[in-house]
Parts: structure tokens; C-alpha cells; sequence
């Protein structure tokens, strides 16, 4: 079954929310499937891009996935553009936003198919989702095909770390990274 090409932008006001984290996972499970996958890192932390360069250098990255750093929305739209030239295919195109709000997210919401706002579990990023969520509702307002615009949705990112003492031993379990750690007290 076939998805074809979709445009999934992840923003949240607060830095720090998960945004590219998020943006990671869904792009390695997209090329597990098969799927060409492009990450729009418009962050000026660039760690989207620094994520495949480290995955390039280990000899660790799949062809599927490319990561663009650019701080251009219009850019990026032009690229989304150039995208939908091209023949039939399945393509995830992922938008990694910074923190904060501007004009450029309006730019890039337009261009999306869903909008996901990804939130930790903390007052902060309560209140920054919550302001997210307006600034979703306000755009509602300024573009000319409301009806048109991507469904919004955010995701609660759980990121617990349980400790459970076997002898003098720690066990950590971090479901952000899907890494299982060990830990030997000193």
C-alpha cells in the first residue's frame, strides 16, 4: 500500500520539546520501510544535519535519507515543489522547526499535510504547547484556504528513565533514544 509523498511539519514554540528527536524516528522508520525521506532541518542548532553527518562518518547512514539545513522557508517550500515534479514515489518530507515563532512556520504550514507538536511531559512545555496550539488557530485566520490547511496534532513524549536495583546493579530504560543502558554503582 502505497503513501505516496507527505509532508509532515514538527514544531513546537519552546525549544527543547522533542521536535528533532521525533524527526529522527519517524525518518529511520520510514527508510527501514523503504522510503525516501527528506529532513528540512531549519534550526540554527542544525541537529538534524549533525545527526547524518555523525551517521555518514560512522559508515552508518542509509541513501534513503537526506537531511537539508536551511533557515529559508520559501526555500524549503520551492524544494517541497521540486519534490512533486518528480515521478511517482513514497517520500516522507519532514520539517524540523526551531523554537519559537515566526512568519517562515506559517510559510511551512501551508506546504504540510500534518502538523505535529511534540510536548514533554512539564509545565514549560505545557504552556508553550498551549501557545503552539493559538498560533495554529490564529493562522487559521491569515491563510487563504483555511479549509485547506494540515490537521494539527500533538504528541506527548513520555521521556522516563525507570531504575529498578537487581543486586548492585542499575538498569536504566529510556524510551527516547530506545536504548536499553546499563549502569554499575561505584
Amino acid at each position: 500500500m502505497g503513501y505516496g509523498i507527505r509532508v509532515v511539519l514538527v514544531m513546537n514554540r519552546k525549544g527543547g520539546s522533542g521536535k528533532s528527536t521525533l524527526c529522527r524516528a519517524l525518518a529511520s522508520a520510514a527508510a527501514v520501510r523503504g522510503e525516501t525521506v527528506t529532513i528540512f532541518d531549519t534550526d540554527a542548532s542544525k541537529s538534524c544535519l549533525k545527526w547524518m553527518q555523525a551517521g555518514q562518518a560512522a559508515g552508518n547512514w542509509s541513501p534513503l535519507v537526506e537531511v537539508i539545513h536551511t533557515l529559508d522557508a520559501h526555500r524549503v517550500a520551492e524544494a517541497i515543489g521540486q519534490i512533486y515534479e518528480q515521478p511517482d514515489q513514497e517520500h516522507l518530507i519532514l520539517i524540523d522547526t526551531f523554537g519559537g515563532g515566526s512568519e517562515a512556520q506559517d510559510v511551512l504550514a501551508v506546504a504540510a499535510h500534518r502538523i505535529i507538536c511534540p510536548m514533554m511531559l512539564s509545565r514549560g512545555d505545557l504552556s508553550e504547547t498551549l501557545e503552539t496550539a493559538n498560533w495554529y488557530l490564529k493562522l487559521r485566520g491569515r491563510v487563504e484556504k483555511p479549509g485547506e490547511l494540515a490537521g494539527f496534532s500533538v504528541l506527548l513524549i513520555i521521556d522516563a528513565v525507570w531504575g529498578l536495583r537487581q543486586g548492585n546493579r542499575r538498569q536504566h530504560w529510556c524510551n527516547s533514544s530506545l536504548k536499553r543502558h546499563r549502569e554499575t554503582p561505584e
